[in-house]
């Protein structure tokens, strides 16, 4: 494109000699630093994210991960308060991925993720058509001063209506703080879901109450006691169906990311 400006002169004064002599002594330095500075930080920007695979599919048994037709790894079901799991290197960019089960393929799409840490949920069905899946960013700065940590509630129970995770008034036990209202995540799309990490400050270093009731009517679906640590960042995982027993039944997950 051509500047509409080029054509126009202006009478610059030439500078004393002194004056130049020290503008190339002190300014070709600090230009050569500037560019050293904005070639490191081209080098060092990240080609690999930090992934938390999360199965939350009821009875869907391991479930294989790819990333470009390269196994990220098997992942089971969630099971427990407190289920063991760890972030894994991938690639950053533009990648396609699959979920598969027993060899077969179930799912497969294409999502561009950068240089972060990130969770995947897997979710409902494991089927073509019933699979829900997503990612989240995982925000794992800091909680800051005082006893707080960070909470999110991922609900992952496709039978149930929207939940209200609350817990109990510090200053009066039979009252309810209600914390985050969350309808099944199955029903936004990736890209709404991406949009935020979804964490919020709370409690730490003593033993809370955490209650899911059921919006429509307040009737309190489960509830458990927890003590979250000073400075933890964690995802609260509600899953399984209202209703049922066994394995796939409503429980609860709860995941520490740092």
């Amino acid at each position: 494109m051509i500047n509409k400006f080029s054509s126009i002169r202006y009478a610059i004064p030439y500078p004393k000699l002194s004056y130049l002599s020290n503008v190339l002594r002190y300014g070709i330095p600090v230009l050569a630093f500037l560019l050293a500075a904005c070639k490191k930080k081209d080098v060092v920007r990240s080609k690999t994210a930090q992934l938390l695979v999360l199965n939350a599919s009821p009875n869907a048994g391991a479930v294989e991960l790819q990333q470009n037709l390269k196994p990220v790894g098997s992942f089971t079901y969630l099971n427990g308060i407190n289920p063991p799991v760890s972030y894994i290197t991938i690639d950053s960019g533009f990648n396609n991925y699959k979920i598969k089960k027993a060899g077969n393929e179930i799912v497969n799409w294409l999502f561009a993720n950068q240089g972060l840490s990130l969770s995947f949920f897997i979710a409902d069905t494991l089927t073509t058509t019933g699979l829900k899946y997503f990612f989240l960013t995982d925000n794992l700065d800091t909680t800051g001063l005082g006893k707080r940590s960070k909470i999110r509630f991922v609900h992952l129970s496709p039978n149930t209506d929207t939940v209200e995770l609350a817990t109990t008034r510090p200053s009066n036990i039979l009252l309810d703080s209600p914390l985050i209202n969350n309808p099944y995540f199955g029903i936004y799309a990736q890209a709404f879901v991406l949009n935020g990490s979804g964490f919020q400050n709370f409690y730490a270093d003593s033993t809370v109450t955490i209650k899911f009731k059921k919006k429509s009517d307040n009737s309190i679906l489960k509830q458990y006691q927890y003590q979250f640590k000073k400075g933890g960042i964690y995802s609260l995982l509600l899953k399984g169906y209202s209703g049922r027993g066994g394995s796939d039944s409503l429980s609860l997950s709860i995941i520490q990311h740092n």
